[in-house]
């Protein structure tokens, strides 16, 4: 690990044929990705490695007795560096993530339900409101049409219909 300073990679891994592989690629100074199997702990796990060069430029004299001839540029691998994660390494990040997640949907998802239930009950105090509203009269008419029908028309009946308390006089006096 990189906070114990690192190790070669060599001394963690097992030899395979396919990690030599990578381990000539990587002496070679190339770069890459790879994914190969390998025993760890008595269990066969993928092996996920990153790797790339370090390397230096040096400068050398062209002609070491006459410096006017210029410079060459010389490029040296110091060494390959490799992060090295098995499978269920890289996964266990993700796992408390999704746990996480997971928590804040169900949290979500109460919060949703909640607003959903307060409003339909809105919703339907509202539309009640407004239907007895409108029913009301609609039926006091109906009683008094009823009347009229029967030819029972009083004051009580004119006094449904104007909606006060004591009937108009105006209106009574029509009727009487």
């Amino acid at each position: 690990s990189l906070k114990e300073g690192g190790k070669p990679v060599r001394d963690l891994l097992p030899p395979d044929d396919a990690f030599s592989t990578i381990l000539q690629d990587m002496k070679a100074g190339k770069s890459g990705n790879k994914i190969f199997s390998s025993i760890i702990e008595n269990s066969r796990e993928k092996i996920h490695i990153t790797f790339s060069p370090v390397v230096v430029r040096n400068y050398h004299p062209l002609n070491s007795s006459d410096i006017a001839r210029g410079v060459g540029n010389e490029t040296t691998l110091v060494y390959s560096l490799a992060l090295v994660e098995t499978t269920k390494g890289i996964l266990k990040s993700f796992q408390s993530m999704n746990e996480f997640s997971s928590l804040r949907a169900n949290i979500c998802i109460e919060v949703l339900a909640a607003l959903i239930v307060i409003s339909t009950m809105l919703i339907i105090y509202v539309v009640f409101r407004v239907t007895t509203s409108m029913t009301k009269p609609i039926l006091q008419l109906l009683d008094v049409m009823k009347d009229v029908n029967r030819m029972r028309i009083s004051n009580e009946t004119i006094t449904k219909l104007s909606r006060y308390s004591v009937s108009c006089r105006e209106v009574d006096s029509v009727y009487q």
